[in-house]
């Protein structure tokens, strides 16, 4: 064995009779340094082995994808079948309302088209939006306010009927309800009721039309004696947010593309039927002794193809789709998270708690990125 520097030097300087005991004697300390070193360090594993380690720690946690029909979430999981590229754009639209002392009102979030889908594949409309009076009929009813969706720029209506190039579906929709306070500053009365329904029954061709039923008889009480819509106070609501996702109604019409229509400005965009791709959100408003004003914003994820427009265009991609099972497993988590947020947390936690879960563990299956859409960045899935 090779001595140290230290070592041969000092054999070097020994007298001669002593240099081959002392080389000995150093060469028997640097074997038995040698053992002790192996002994007492082990050698670092290698990063497989050290994953490997890692796995056999814990339990594998399960993978929560309720964000994947969150309207307020950029990012964006494809369906679970291979279409032509398309823009992902993510939108928000807001909707102010105040209470009245006489009258209850009805909110219906969802998105409109002008003839019903069983007689005409029409066109849909940017109306996504829209408050009523409750005490009106179903089938003749006429709106209060209306929200639209600004994906067509929300075009100023017109005597004509005015249509555009863009195709289009919409992937998500979300509904986040803020209590305002009043006017006075003074504590808000009153609670709202708010859900998503798997349908309601709207437009002319309905047995609540027919029978003349008002609406909050047709869209608000059934919904609310079987739970799908609950009660949340206004003064949980000033701090407390409370957001609603809507999950897929109707697979086939979910997954269809459309072309928009604007309707001529004399048109009764009230008794225009919903489109049945996503479930609609209902808010039900009681009369309160004094009024309160409330905030609606509503969360739009829209799949857009632009033929015309090449800036648009550009941003335009080819998206991979998501397996079978995962898209099956984010549908069923949207329901679970979302019927025990509503039924179970309560509404003072209801928004935090879905946005921790929902960031918790979701987690990416596609390459990331950004894309431009509508001039803003916006992260792919």
């Amino acid at each position: 064995m090779t001595l140290k520097p230290k070592q041969q030097a000092a054999v070097n300087k020994a007298p001669q009779h002593l240099k081959q005991q002392l080389r000995q004697q150093y060469t028997k300390q640097n074997q038995e340094n040698a053992c002790l070193v192996k002994t007492t360090i082990a050698k670092p594993p290698t990063p497989k082995k050290k994953a490997k380690q890692m796995q056999k720690i814990g339990p594998k946690l399960p993978r929560n994808l309720a964000f994947a029909f969150d309207a307020f979430d950029y990012r964006h999981m494809p369906l679970d079948e291979t279409t032509a590229p398309y823009t992902v754009s993510n939108l928000m639209g807001v909707m102010d309302f105040t209470t009245s002392t006489t009258l209850d009102y009805v909110i219906v979030v969802g998105l409109h088209v002008k003839n019903i889908q069983e007689t005409w594949a029409h066109a849909m409309t940017d109306f996504i939006a829209m408050q009523y009076d409750a005490a009106q009929l179903t089938g003749s009813q006429s709106t209060i306010n209306h929200l639209r969706s600004n994906v067509i720029n929300a075009p100023t209506q017109t005597a004509g009927i005015q249509y555009c190039s863009v195709r289009a579906r919409l992937h998500n929709m979300s509904v986040r309800l803020t209590c305002l306070g009043n006017g006075a500053g003074l504590y808000p009365v009153g609670n709202v009721y708010i859900g998503a329904v798997p349908m309601i029954e709207g437009g002319q061709e309905s047995s609540a039309a027919a029978g003349a039923v008002p609406m909050k008889t047709a869209w608000a009480t059934d919904s609310i004696a079987v739970g799908l819509i609950k009660s949340f106070p206004a003064a949980k609501l000033v701090n407390h947010p409370v957001t609603v996702h809507s999950a897929v109604a109707e697979n086939i019409s979910y997954k269809t593309w459309r072309d928009f229509q604007v309707p001529e400005a004399n048109f009764g965009i009230g008794n225009m039927p919903l489109l049945t791709s996503l479930e609609p959100i209902v808010l039900y408003v009681p009369r309160t002794a004094s009024q309160v004003d409330y905030k609606i914003e509503v969360g739009e994820q829209w799949c857009t193809r632009h033929p015309n427009n090449i800036m648009m265009r550009a941003t335009q991609r080819q998206h991979t789709a998501t397996p079978q099972p995962l898209w099956q497993q984010a549908i069923a988590s949207v329901k679970d998270v979302g019927s025990s947020i509503l039924g179970q947390v309560g509404d003072a936690a209801a928004s935090a708690a879905g946005q921790y879960i929902g960031n918790k563990f979701a987690q990416a299956t596609s390459p990331a990125g950004q894309i431009m859409a509508f001039g803003h960045p916006v992260p792919a899935w």
